[in-house]
């Protein structure tokens, strides 16, 4: 698991309230009914302000996984 990927897992962990090794690459709405569009935007802030970067909206919506909130960290923080 890549450092960017465990950290978004972690973050999903805490504000989902379940196990952060519950949470994989794949975990996404549909794995859990707290995930809402609340709590979506309520991860999204939370691993901007953990990174230290900037979403645009276009990149929010392509937020649907674990894993894939954690690629876009790694092309943020890339550059």
């Amino acid at each position: 698991m890549s450092q960017s990927l465990s950290a978004v897992a972690q973050i999903a962990a805490d504000l989902f309230g379940v196990s952060a090794d519950k949470v994989t690459d794949s975990f996404s709405a549909e794995s859990t009914d707290k995930w809402d569009s609340v709590a979506h935007l309520n991860l999204v802030t939370a691993v901007e302000e953990r990174f230290d970067i900037m979403f645009e909206p276009e990149e929010v919506d392509e937020m649907k996984t674990i894993g894939a909130i954690a690629k876009l960290v790694d092309e943020k923080r890339a550059g």
